[in-house]
Order: C-alpha cells, then sequence, then structure tokens
C-alpha cells in the first residue's frame, strides 16, 4: 500500500502517456525536491522554536505551508507544472534572502538554495535558471558588503567565483547539447526523407515504386468510383539474360534509359511507376479500347529502336498486359491480379507482344497455378516414374538402346505426359529434382538389365542447357554413375538442337566436359534448330535425331523424302549416326532403311513402357 502511494505522490495521481516520459521524470523529479525541502525546513524549524529563534522558525513553518500548498496544487493540473516550479523557486528565493539578511552565516540554506537551481536546470529552461543564480548572487553580495568588512566582501566574492566558471560550463554544456540536439533532427530528417524515398520510389529510375503506385490506385478507386481508367504492366523480356550477359550495372542502365523513352509518352495526368527490377506499372487515365490500343503500339515502337549502353548497341522487346477499370475489375487487388494475368498470357504469345485482360485467361491461369502447386507436391512425394522406349536396329528388329522418359503418375488424373508439366517445371525451377531423378532411376535400373542382357546397347537421358550450365550437375552426374557402378560408355545424352543454338560456342565448350568423361552426345530433335554446319563440325556429338515432324508426312510427301535424306547424308558425311524418331507404320520403316537410316523408335515398335514392360520387351529383341 505504501509503495502505491509513494508512486501516486511522485506522479501528483497523474496517469502518463509513452510520449510524455520525460514529463513524468519532471513531476518525479519536482516531487522529490518538495519532499526534501519540507522535510528540511521542517526539521529546521523545529530546533529553532526550542532554541527560541521563534522569527527564523515562522518563516520555516511558512515555507513549510506554502510546500505543502504547492503538493496539492500540482496535483490539479498538467498544465500549471511550470508556473508552480517558478514560484516555487521565487518563494525559496524570498525565503532564504530574509533568512540570509537576518543571519549572514546562514550558508547552508544558500548551499541548499543552489542546488535547487541546478535541479531546475533541468527541470525547466537554463534563462530562469540563471535568473535566479544571478539574483541570488545579488543578495549575497547586497548583504555581505552592507554587513560585512571589505576583507571578508573580498572573501565572498571569491567564494562565489566557482558558481560563475559553474554557470560558464553549464553554458557551454547546454550549447553543445543544442547543437548536438539540432545535428540529431537533421540526421532524424534526412533519415526520414531517405526511409520515404526508398519505400515509395525506385533507387534506379526515380520513378515511384510499386508500394507507391499501389497507394495511389487506392486512391483513385476509393475516390473516383465513376471515373474509367486502366493498367498497363510492362515487362522486359528475357531481362535474366541482359544480368547474365552484360552485368547488372548494365541492365540497371537499360531500364533507366527506357523509363526516360517511357516518360515521354504519358502526362501529368497518367501515373508511371516502376514495380520490379524488370518491369514499370502505368495507370493511364482511360480505358477507350482505341487509345489503349494507339498506346500499345506505341510502346511496342520503343522496341524496334536501339538501346546504346557504354557505347554498346542492344535491342531488348517487352510484352504489355492491360487490365480496365470498372470494367475487368472493381478493386485494386483484383485489378493487379488480372493485368499479371494479362502479362502472362502475353509471355505465353510468344512474347513482345500485348494482351487485354479477358476472363477466360484467369481459368487458365488458375489451372495452370493448381497444376503448378500438385507439381510441387510431386516432386516432394516422388510421384515421377521413368518409362523406357526402345531405340531398335531396323535391319534386324534388335534392340540397340532406349530412350529413358518421365512420366507423372498423378493420384487422380493418372498418367501425365511430359508435354503437360515439364514446360512449367522448367519455368519454376523444378526441372532439376525431376532430371536428377530420372538420371539415378534410369541408371539403377539399366545397370541391372546390362548385366542379364549385355547386348542392349545404351541408354539415352535427355538433358537441358539450364541444367548443364548448373554447377551441381558434372558433380552429381559423375557421382551418380560411382553409386550404381554405371560405366560412362553406356550413356548417351540428348540436347534439343535449338538449345544448342541459342549459345554454340558455349554449347561447344560445356559439352566437350561432357564428351571428355567418356558420355556419347547426340543431337535431338535435328532439323528444327536451323543449325550451321560449322558449328556441327565442331560439335562434340556422335549421333544425330531426326525430328518427328520430317518423318510424318513419308513416304508420302515428296519434299519430306528429300529433307530426310538430306539429313541422313549429312550425317554419314560427316561420320555421324543416325537415328529417326516418332515411326509409327511399316511405309516408314521401309523408307528409312531405303535412304541409309538404320535405327529407328516409334510406337511402331513400342510406346513408351514402364520398367516391367521394357524388361519382357528386352527379352524378346
Amino acid at each position: 500500500m505504501f509503495m502505491i502511494s509513494l508512486n501516486n505522490y511522485l506522479r501528483s495521481g497523474f496517469s502518463f502517456q509513452k510520449n510524455e516520459s520525460e514529463l513524468q521524470f519532471k513531476y518525479q523529479f519536482f516531487n522529490i525536491l518538495l519532499a526534501l525541502n519540507l522535510f528540511v525546513v521542517t526539521t529546521a524549524a523545529t530546533i529553532r522554536f526550542f532554541r527560541d529563534d521563534h522569527t527564523q522558525a515562522l518563516i520555516d513553518i511558512i515555507y513549510s505551508f506554502v510546500g505543502f500548498a504547492v503538493i496539492l496544487l500540482v496535483r490539479k493540473d498538467k498544465k500549471y507544472f511550470d508556473q508552480l516550479l517558478y514560484f516555487v523557486m521565487f518563494f525559496s528565493l524570498l525565503i532564504v534572502s530574509f533568512t540570509y539578511i537576518l543571519h549572514t552565516n546562514a550558508y547552508v540554506g544558500i548551499s541548499w538554495f543552489f542546488v535547487q537551481i541546478i535541479i531546475v536546470l533541468f527541470l525547466s529552461n537554463r534563462y530562469f535558471s540563471y535568473l535566479m543564480l544571478f539574483l541570488s548572487i545579488i543578495i549575497i553580495l547586497t548583504t555581505q558588503y552592507i554587513k560585512m568588512s571589505s576583507e571578508d566582501f573580498a572573501q565572498a566574492v571569491f567564494g562565489i567565483f566557482p558558481l560563475i566558471v559553474f554557470t560558464i560550463f553549464m553554458s557551454a554544456y547546454e550549447r553543445r547539447n543544442r547543437i548536438q540536439a539540432e545535428l540529431l533532427r537533421e540526421q532524424h530528417q534526412l533519415l526520414q526523407k531517405y526511409t520515404f524515398e526508398i519505400e515509395n520510389f525506385d533507387l534506379v529510375t526515380h520513378l515511384p515504386n510499386r508500394v507507391s503506385f499501389t497507394k495511389n490506385l487506392n486512391r483513385k478507386v476509393f475516390s473516383s468510383l465513376e471515373d474509367k481508367f486502366s493498367i498497363i504492366k510492362v515487362d522486359i523480356d528475357n531481362f535474366k539474360n541482359i544480368n547474365e550477359s552484360y552485368g547488372f550495372n548494365f541492365a540497371d542502365k537499360i531500364t533507366y534509359e527506357l523509363s526516360e523513352r517511357l516518360k515521354a509518352l504519358f502526362t501529368e495526368h497518367d501515373f508511371l511507376s516502376k514495380s520490379g527490377p524488370d518491369e514499370f506499372l502505368i495507370l493511364f487515365n482511360s480505358d477507350e479500347i482505341e487509345e489503349l490500343t494507339k498506346l500499345s503500339n506505341e510502346l511496342l515502337k520503343i522496341s524496334k529502336e536501339v538501346f546504346t549502353i557504354d557505347d554498346q548497341k542492344i535491342f531488348i522487346t517487352f510484352s504489355l498486359g492491360i487490365a480496365r477499370f470498372p470494367a475487368d475489375a472493381t478493386n485494386s487487388a483484383t485489378l493487379i491480379k488480372n493485368v499479371d494475368t494479362a502479362l502472362h498470357m502475353a509471355k505465353e504469345s510468344g512474347k513482345n507482344c500485348v494482351r487485354f485482360y479477358d476472363p477466360a485467361l484467369t481459368d487458365t491461369l488458375n489451372k495452370k497455378m493448381q497444376l503448378l502447386l500438385e507439381l510441387q507436391y510431386a516432386a516432394i512425394e516422388n510421384e515421377f516414374e521413368v518409362y523406357f522406349q526402345p531405340q531398335v536396329d531396323a535391319k534386324s528388329d534388335s534392340i540397340t538402346g532406349m530412350e529413358a522418359l518421365v512420366r507423372w503418375i498423378h493420384p487422380k488424373l493418372g498418367i501425365i505426359s511430359p508435354d503437360a508439366f515439364i514446360p512449367l517445371a522448367e519455368e519454376n525451377n523444378l526441372i532439376k529434382d525431376i532430371d536428377f531423378f530420372v538420371m539415378k532411376s534410369a541408371m539403377h535400373t539399366f545397370v541391372k538389365w546390362k548385366e542379364a542382357y549385355p547386348n542392349i546397347g545404351r541408354i539415352s537421358i535427355n538433358l537441358s542447357m539450364k541444367l548443364l550450365e548448373d554447377k551441381e550437375y558434372i558433380p552429381y552426374l559423375q557421382k551418380t554413375m560411382n553409386e550404381c557402378n554405371f560405366q560412362a560408355k553406356w550413356l548417351e545424352v540428348e540436347i534439343t538442337e535449338s538449345q544448342i543454338m541459342n549459345n554454340p560456342l558455349k554449347s561447344i565448350e560445356m559439352l566437350q566436359s561432357i564428351k571428355e568423361m567418356g558420355i556419347n552426345i547426340s543431337i535431338d530433335d535435328f532439323g528444327t534448330g536451323y543449325s550451321s554446319l560449322a558449328y556441327l563440325q565442331k560439335l562434340p556429338v556422335s549421333k544425330l535425331k531426326i525430328d518427328r515432324s520430317f518423318v510424318i508426312d513419308t513416304p508420302a510427301d515428296k519434299s519430306s523424302n528429300t529433307l530426310v535424306k538430306l539429313i541422313i547424308n549429312l550425317a554419314h558425311s560427316l561420320n555421324l549416326n543416325v537415328i529417326a524418331e516418332g515411326i509409327e507404320e511399316k511405309e516408314q520403316k521401309d523408307f528409312l532403311l531405303s535412304a541409309g537410316c538404320f535405327y529407328i523408335q516409334g510406337y511402331f515398335y513400342a510406346k513408351p513402357l514402364n520398367a516391367k514392360n521394357m524388361l519382357e520387351f528386352i527379352k524378346t529383341h
């Protein structure tokens, strides 16, 4: 109970908010000062009364009475704090002065008053404290001059000298505090400004960022429900390749230059922002299809203009997605979601184009996202299974090898073809786990078959350049072969012609590292990637696989026949083996044999088989 009463006294009965911590401290200090004053003065009054010093005792009692009154008054309202503080000091000065005039040796009272001045210096402002100090010194010196000799007066002045030094020190201390406080305020203001810039603006282009765009969009949606406008999203195509090929600084300069060109197309009524490393969001003040189409064409024209960065000329393309308010959505979140959907469809359509939002797009994207979620789960739960398609010598109908293919065994949908999920896996960085699974499972199974049937040839696995560029690929390949006791000469990797031609020099270098391990390399889908003969000679490959699209119309179509024969003759002239895929009819097989292609793969012999059925095929061939 005592602690509660003491706390209540120190706070003067008030409750203080967090932002009033300094005022709370002042109240506590002031109340402690009052309590000490009353204790000292009341004790002194009692002693003096018994010593028959009735005049001074009366003065002390008056001071005590006033002190108790102040304790009550300070509890009335916080706004009276400063006035009561000034009153206590003036009244204390009056009492101390009167006492000192009566008793020039009353140094204890004077010293205590100086302590109060120091305390008040921190509770109030320094000017008031200096005034109190100045008045007290004048009173002391005047009294000493009247009552003392000149020698005693000089000693009194000398005794006051430390107070003057203290005052100068305190003034310097206060000045330093003011300078530090000013510096802190300036730093705080700069920090606030910097924080605001970071939170609301892009550091490269100095355009408003996504946060700022969203705030602006929300205001526009909520304040102008009757207005019509559109959101346009601009996304630079293949920006990751620019980063990897030229570096981040170069890429930043491209986005800055593009932002400057975009600014020229919009008015002050529109809102241009940079919402990501390679994308811009625009709030366009119209939803008219005609105006949006015209603007889109103007935007796409920029992709036909050369960008000169660090004396290098480069062309970029970008895709556009457009959603309109209120036609496509009546709230900010849905509007942004729909413009993302439109942009995604522009990317799916081949990039460097524009797509307006259509509700049908959302259904397509939702199905794709659902499939992605299930694919991620499938990677965790290992719902994949390796299938094998035989590669056959058409002259003897004997097996010469097989291709390992992945199938997704969906718990509800059953077997899902790679065409339905491999592109999605590549887009979302799931392909690595799937390819590693296929590699390990296929090698493990093939080693068992090879021990029982040594003449089954090689096993082929598909390889993407993206995976080959992964630093973990070759170490994992070597580790897997060691764990499975798999010989390098049993393996053939297939890489598509189009991937090789994206960067032929780099492909030659990276495929050479595979070749040096003793692994065979085959070009898959040959004829679709426009290979240069010069590069073809340098590639460390041992086989060409003719794409199904060339074989499907043989032998009925003369043009197809001619193209297939050209590929076969090209392979022979380069001392490369050649195999055709997609063979479904006997006439196709006979044509290929007559043209000099003896190895074939396709439904004519077998569709992709699970391990059990593949083993049965091996036994019969």
